[in-house]
């Protein structure tokens, strides 16, 4: 038995499962991801000019208190009921996850249209202390990924750049890239802490509009079908985002020497060294163990796809990571 109920919060439960069916979604880890996190219900009582008096009913739901922000407006209705407040903070919830804005970018609505279409720049200690100050956790910080399409009108390129501001900061790192290099025909940047551990990176999907970049087809690191917000463009950021965390199964090889990492920083303006440790970095992806026997890695083996992985199995311990499953 539920507190939430009526259309509008079924409504919203009704396309969390259509997902939730997609991406393979158990049913028992269901309700922690539908539900909200906390609810408040409060009575306002009231004079009216006729003498009389009234009582109304308020709610503020929170869904998800990662992202922010964790309300989905405000409602002055008299027959609004909590079910309606909890779908609100729902697709908060969603709209802060998929927006990609800087944490902390956007208290209310308007202000995430802003930074959606205007990105406000702040300096990268003002960024990360938005991080730093959401709660009494000092680090580890988790590793990022940044893709933006280059040519995206609905949330603005340079909400990309802030990001990265953002999380190179809390991760004290430069805001110059450590390296950088072309995967699958498209620039991507680095950050590498002192470990030579990559931390951050980001991708600029050039000439795409506001959507997720596919790569569709039958092999491995092909996945997806185009529709509205899924384009084709030769890449799959599900695919190289579960590489960039490890979960795919997989290990990564380095590209061609054509495409070798050109290492950007020096110990003059990064504080890194200039020959960075191995076996961190190739092709702007971390290197999986070395061969065994010492073998070097032909060129030909290092050009063959990465083993079959379930793609459902991914996305469940990418939200597990996250804290957003049990």
């Amino acid at each position: 038995m539920t507190i939430y109920t009526g259309p509008v919060f079924d409504m919203a439960a009704q396309q969390f499962h259509v997902i939730a069916d997609h991406l393979a979604i158990t049913e028992d880890e269901r309700p922690r991801l539908l539900y909200p996190k906390r609810a408040i219900a409060v009575s306002c009582p009231i004079h009216r000019d006729d003498g009389s008096t009234a009582v109304f009913q308020g709610y503020r739901v929170q869904h998800h208190l990662t992202l922010g922000p964790t309300k989905g407006g405000t409602r002055f209705a008299a027959n609004l009921d909590i079910g309606e407040v909890a779908a609100l903070a729902i697709w908060m919830s969603w709209k802060c996850a998929l927006a990609g804005l800087p944490y902390g970018a956007a208290n209310n609505v308007q202000q995430a249209f802003e930074s959606m279409f205007q990105s406000p720049p702040r300096d990268a200690r003002s960024w990360g202390d938005l991080v730093r100050s959401a709660s009494p956790h000092d680090g580890p910080w988790p590793r990022i990924s940044v893709w933006h399409g280059g040519v995206d009108a609905t949330v603005v390129p340079s909400n990309a750049g802030e990001i990265i501001k953002q999380w190179a900061d809390v991760h004290g790192l430069p805001l110059k890239p450590a390296a950088q290099a072309m995967v699958d025909g498209y620039p991507r940047q680095v950050w590498i802490n002192e470990a030579g551990d990559e931390v951050i990176e980001s991708y600029t999907i050039t000439n795409m509009a506001h959507g997720t970049p596919l790569s569709t087809g039958a092999a491995d690191h092909e996945c997806g079908v185009a529709g509205p917000f899924l384009l084709e463009v030769g890449i799959s950021s599900s695919y190289h985002i579960a590489k960039f965390f490890g979960i795919t199964g997989g290990v990564r090889h380095a590209v061609a020497p054509s495409q070798a990492l050109r290492v950007a920083a020096s110990r003059q303006n990064s504080g890194f060294e200039t020959q960075l440790p191995q076996p961190h970095v190739l092709e702007g992806e971390v290197l999986g163990p070395e061969q065994p026997g010492g073998a070097e890695e032909s060129w030909t083996d290092r050009m063959r796809p990465p083993p079959s992985f379930d793609v459902g199995a991914v996305i469940n311990k990418a939200l597990r990571a996250a804290g957003l499953m049990k």
